[in-house]
């Protein structure tokens, strides 16, 4: 793969993420478990909502099948520590 290969690809999987995320932005705030109207008109909640997302894309994105999990999360690691 080339760089530029990467950072297509890379793109692309942020674009379909992005598009997912926004779905499930309403979907979250519809289920009813988030009482809007208790919290204060600040951060907080949007920062809760996006981490929760994010933490649904993490779950798309799972180790494919016949791949070592622990060499996945290690992988993973080592990458975010050079951001």
């Amino acid at each position: 793969m080339t760089k530029k290969q990467l950072q297509k690809k890379t793109r692309s999987l942020i674009f379909e993420a992005s598009k997912h995320m926004r779905k499930n932005i309403d979907r979250a705030i519809n289920s009813g478990s988030i009482d809007v109207s208790s919290w204060d008109n600040n951060w907080l909640l949007p920062k809760l909502l996006l981490n929760a997302l994010l933490m649904e894309e993490q779950h798309q994105y799972a180790p494919p099948a016949g791949m070592n999990e622990r060499q996945y999360k290690k992988q993973i690691e080592s990458i975010y520590a050079c951001i």
